[in-house]
């Protein structure tokens, strides 16, 4: 362009652009740019790749055991290298980690099983007035030790002998890592009552069931009693809360809002706690259907606190809902990338797959994470798999293998009436249930009523 452009000087032989010297000019300036940002100390970073780590459970090894403080030790340092520096080290969630209790595998089975570039691990050891810990990072790919030590000390306070042992190990981690700022110290220590209060609630947390969250809500409320400023406690509340309303344990109404006064009180304590804001959105999200604000605030917590991968399932849910599948799969994708063992986020994948229209992945994952977990725990959501992908055949046979009542039920109607019977049944069956319970909360009501045209029905439940 330019050249058709240019004003006609003479002939063709005798022309020399104007725009050759300047091209030239931009390009030395552009070399002399590129080997100064080289050489700048700087201006020499890339941005680095994020690696992963896990943090083994810590093994006891005293003659009298001191379990308690082994498991602190190891959730002390994997919540510290998770908010250190996220931005290069992500820490596999403790759920995930702690399934390696007591278990004796190999560096090359953590790998496979948790995809991570690095585990920590070690042990503890009592005696008398003295305890040592010893502590080691590997290389999961090459098993290359690349820092080992032991520390010893002497028995004062738990709380504070644990925060100490943290602190000596982290910093040598970021040292042979060439990570900085892992030496983070939290500023106040919790009334030992509260913290095991607090462990005993996570610990019935994870087992996720009707009978356990209410033990687990039991003991961080206890914790709260002993220590009303105890950010954890607060935290684990809110969200044992919002488990209980969503999987309709509990009245969804006012669980949410003794839900949101926890999250609240949490931030009051750390303004930028990701969890707790992910709780907020949450609420916002399936409570009052403030699609804007919940996205918002949802955000703001992966981007607060990117090790957690209660913040990516959050969002993972929100995406799906809001029908921006990619979005969806690439949240829960990150949710399980730190948390790779744990039930949440594998369920989640599977019942997102299916919503994003992808039911044959979805059917593939859920019968592998059923292979890894129990047939029992996965069925709900490989029934709805295969309802979406319309093998109602196989959702009836998930029924009969859990031998449900109403099985043989299910089938009659299916035979005489097809797709539409088999969803009157389903509707028939949780009319029932919500007769003997009407405060719960049942998403497979809402989901036959709308599939049999009763969609006043379906929006009633949802309100």
């Amino acid at each position: 362009a330019l050249k058709e452009n240019a004003p006609d000087t003479g002939s063709t032989g005798d022309r020399k652009p104007g725009w050759v010297p300047a091209a030239f000019i931009l390009l030395v300036l552009l070399a002399i740019t590129t080997w100064w940002v080289i050489r700048s100390p700087g201006g020499a970073d890339t941005p680095a790749i994020q690696k992963l780590i896990v943090v083994l459970p810590f093994e006891d090894l005293s003659s009298e055991p001191l379990i308690p403080l082994a498991d602190a030790l190891t959730e002390e340092i994997g919540a510290r290298l998770a908010s250190a520096n996220p931005e290069r080290l992500a820490v596999i969630a403790r759920t995930s980690a702690m399934t390696f209790k007591s278990r004796k595998s190999s560096i090359e089975e953590i790998r496979q099983q948790l995809s991570v570039d690095y585990a920590l691990e070690g042990s503890v050891r009592r005696d008398g007035g003295m305890v040592r810990i010893t502590a080691q990072l590997i290389d999961t790919g090459t098993g290359v030790r690349l820092w080992g030590a032991s520390f010893d000390y002497t028995i004062r306070g738990w709380l504070e002998l644990q925060q100490q042992a943290a602190t000596d190990i982290i910093g040598p981690i970021g040292t042979a890592l060439s990570i900085n700022q892992l030496t983070t110290m939290r500023a106040t220590l919790p009334d030992p009552s509260a913290y095991e209060q607090v462990l005993l609630g996570r610990h019935y947390f994870d087992q996720f069931s009707r009978d356990t969250l209410p033990l687990s809500i039991q003991h961080f409320t206890s914790a709260l009693n002993s220590d009303p400023n105890y950010l954890e406690a607060h935290v684990g509340l809110a969200r044992t809360l919002m488990a209980g309303a969503w999987y309709g344990a509990m009245p969804a109404a006012t669980t949410y809002r003794e839900a949101v006064r926890s999250a609240n009180r949490a931030l009051d304590l750390d303004p930028d706690n990701g969890d707790a804001i992910a709780i907020l959105g949450w609420v916002e999200f399936v409570y009052r259907w403030n699609w804007v604000e919940s996205e918002r605030l949802m955000r703001k917590a992966v981007e607060n606190q990117p090790n957690s991968p209660w913040a990516h399932w959050f969002l993972a849910n929100y995406f799906s809902a809001m029908d921006r599948p990619d979005d969806a799969v690439a949240a829960i994708n990150a949710a399980l990338r730190l948390d790779p063992v744990s039930p949440h986020p594998l369920f989640a994948r599977g019942y997102i797959l299916s919503w994003a229209g992808q039911e044959a992945e979805a059917i593939r994952h859920l019968l592998a994470v059923q292979d890894r977990l129990g047939f029992p725990m996965i069925a709900f959501w490989l029934t709805e798999a295969y309802e979406l992908a319309g093998d109602f055949d196989s959702a009836i046979g998930v029924a009969e293998r859990l031998t449900l009542e109403d099985s043989s039920r299910l089938k009659l109607a299916y035979s005489a009436e097809g797709e539409d019977g088999y969803w009157k049944t389903i509707a028939a069956r949780k009319e029932e249930v919500l007769t003997r319970r009407p405060n719960v909360f049942s998403y497979r009501y809402a989901v036959a009523m709308s599939k049999v045209g009763e969609l006043d029905k379906a929006i009633d439940m949802l309100e």
